[in-house]
């Protein structure tokens, strides 16, 4: 008996020795050796070359990483999952020590061709280049799992920008295998989301997946085709900080220029501001859209409607300015005077009191020799001398006021007080053409405040009508 297990163990060392190492005795390496023998991975894997092999095809979408506007590139991440059954890579479990899968290299089974059509990478989007492991089971299943970051081609609609959504497309299928040769199916109706990462700029409101056969005029059979659907909504909170808020408080800004009194030049000025910061709002605006001249986006509608209203303001000012300090001795028309102090001043319901000049006063021509006799009453109710036809002077027999008897000046101081009446006329005179003069400038300016009111009133109304017509241009979505 000891001697019999002596022997054993002398065997079982003996047999370690000299087989350790050697690989054609494990199992799984008998099983590469017999299922690899004869095999060809150019070959299709099917036992009836009449019919097509069933290849079927899933994918997850992991990632949004970027769908560039300008360029219209979508960027995603995402695995993609093949599998098919290949009949000649099949074995018995038990004759390899319970082996029932393997883990092989991609490079050495046969790999269905499928091509991401719409790809833009420069790899041309090749689905049979990934460098992870094919997991085959004993029944001949071949599994091939692999994640991948793919660039595809995606056409962007910016008539709603930046209220819009896009549909962004992914077609995956075989380049050189016809319907005949290979049954491209898809593993399920719908994107798998189950580890999707939301994106900070876009939302996925759906992504189905749709089994095309298309007919080329390339070949007389059809090829079969897996076409995703993503249906990308863009987030609006980062384009209303950043674009729409500053686009309406220029508007506004517009508005409130016309609060500045007509005749302050700094309105001027405030409007050019407005309008150079519309410009440079512009260009911040356009780096963000694709250039194309399909459609014209809905903010870059608002932003030259409020563009032209600023060219409008600015001319409007000038020509308030300029009927505000119109010379008061040009004469205002009498169609111009109905259309501001009667059609826009009662419509405005503005109020004023001008006393319009007609005609120039008269003028006296003022010598030392002039006697302005009929001035006497007024500045002076006192008697004059008469004269007699002998050239003496005697008083009158009445005074001016009709009183019996008044204090009669010496003929010396009564030139005296003619000439200063006759100063006091061309005191009177000057004042009387100074307000005359006067009265014609408020005209004017009266003018330039009514009209000035009236377009703070329409650019107001039209602000408002434009910024309402464009949210109500917004499409609403579910």
């Amino acid at each position: 008996m000891l001697y019999n297990g002596f022997l054993f163990a002398l065997a079982s060392v003996v047999f370690h020795k000299f087989c350790r190492g050697q690989p054609h005795l494990d199992s799984e390496h008998r099983l590469m050796h017999d299922l690899f023998a004869n095999y060809s991975k150019e070959v299709r894997p099917v036992i009836d070359k009449e019919k097509p092999i069933p290849v079927n095809f899933d994918m997850m979408f992991s990632q949004l990483v970027e769908l560039n506007g300008r360029s219209q590139i979508m960027t995603s991440k995402v695995w993609i999952r093949q599998s098919w059954q290949n009949p000649f890579l099949k074995w018995n479990p038990a004759d390899y020590g319970g082996v029932k899968f393997i883990n092989i290299d991609p490079k050495l089974v046969w790999l269905p061709d499928i091509v991401l059509y719409n790809s833009i990478q420069s790899d041309s989007g090749e689905m049979y280049k990934f460098n992870t492991k094919v997991v085959i089971d004993n029944n001949g299943s071949c599994q091939w799992y692999a994640p991948t970051e793919v660039k595809t081609v995606c056409k962007i609609d910016i008539t709603y920008f930046p209220f819009d959504q896009q549909r962004c497309t992914m077609v995956f299928g075989s380049w050189t295998y016809t319907s005949s040769s290979l049954n491209f199916k898809l593993a399920r109706e719908e994107v798998d989301l189950s580890n999707y990462i939301l994106s900070g700029e876009w939302d996925l409101v759906s992504a189905e997946a749709v089994r095309n056969v298309v007919k080329y005029s390339c070949c007389p059979d059809p090829f079969i085709d897996i076409t995703y659907t993503l249906l990308l909504r863009r987030r609006v909170l980062f384009y209303l900080n950043n674009l729409i808020f500053p686009c309406v408080a220029l508007a506004i800004l517009t508005v409130f220029a016309f609060f500045l009194p007509p005749e302050a030049g700094e309105r001027i000025s405030l409007i050019i501001t407005i309008l150079l910061g519309l410009t440079v709002y512009t260009l911040i605006f356009t780096e963000n859209i694709p250039p194309t001249s399909e459609v014209t986006p809905l903010l870059t509608k608002y932003s030259t409607a409020i563009m032209v209203l600023l060219g409008v303001s600015l001319v409007v000012s000038c020509v308030v300015l300029w009927i505000y300090h119109r010379d008061p001795s040009t004469k205002m028309s009498a169609g111009f005077q109905c259309l501001v102090f009667k059609v826009l001043a009662k419509l405005l319901g503005v109020k004023f009191d001008l006393e319009e000049t007609t005609k120039d006063p008269p003028k006296r021509k003022h010598t030392p020799v002039t006697m302005v006799a009929d001035r006497w009453p007024t500045y002076f109710p006192v008697q004059r001398r008469s004269v007699t036809e002998n050239g003496n002077t005697s008083p009158c027999s009445r005074s001016p006021n009709g009183s019996p008897k008044e204090f009669i000046f010496p003929s010396k101081m009564e030139r005296k007080f003619d000439q200063v009446i006759a100063k006091l006329d061309a005191v009177a005179n000057s004042l009387t053409v100074d307000q005359s003069e006067e009265d014609k400038k408020k005209k004017w300016q009266t003018a330039a405040q009514v009209i000035d009111k009236f377009f703070f009133w329409l650019f107001t109304i039209v602000v408002i009508v434009v910024t309402v017509v464009m949210y109500f241009m917004i499409p609403k979505y579910d």
